[in-house]
């Protein structure tokens, strides 16, 4: 007897976020189970499975295998498709919580791997730059800042965001009468 074989099919390469689903697909004419073994102990018995919510410690090679069958004899093709995560860490910022009228808040953010960071926050707030400054601070720039930091493998751009608050402490001018 000679068990009838197909090439099974898996899309070649993924590049993904953290954190994202990644969907594998695999495809072949005939084939009547299926199997996945990829990096760490990841193993799947569909032919399409979802790892979810991904993390960069699952990049690598996803090897699917297709089986075929006459009754008597099991034969079967296999495909590797390659997985990139753009790995997204947690950002680092340093920021005055608490800070006086007219002081200048010095803001910071800082993440393994980032290629650029954006800045948000009242009174119109907005910098592209990792340190940005706010001269003499105003009450009107109290509330929450939202930082971005962007990293990327290829076209992908991925994104992270944290938020915090600073806190504005409003000072009066003194009047001494004589």
């Amino acid at each position: 007897s000679v068990v009838a074989t197909n090439p099974v099919t898996v899309t070649p390469t993924f590049t993904v976020c953290e954190g994202a689903n990644l969907n594998l697909i695999s495809s072949a004419t005939s084939a009547v189970s299926y199997s996945w073994n990829g990096p760490g102990v990841y193993t799947s018995a569909l032919q399409n499975p979802t790892v979810t919510a991904i993390l960069p410690a699952g990049a690598g090679n996803y090897s699917a295998t297709a089986f075929f069958t006459n009754g008597f004899l099991t034969c079967t093709t296999s495909a590797v498709s390659n997985v990139s995560v753009v790995a997204t860490p947690t950002i680092a910022v340093v920021y005055p919580a608490n800070i006086c009228q007219n002081a200048t808040a010095n803001l910071s953010a800082a993440a393994p791997g980032a290629i650029s960071y954006s800045w948000l926050g009242p009174n119109s707030f907005n910098s592209s730059i990792a340190a940005p400054t706010i001269p003499a601070i105003q009450p009107a720039s109290a509330g929450v800042y939202s930082t971005t930091a962007l990293f990327s493998i290829g076209t992908l751009t991925c994104s992270k965001t944290t938020t915090n608050q600073i806190n504005v402490v409003g000072t009066s001018t003194v009047n001494v009468t004589p």
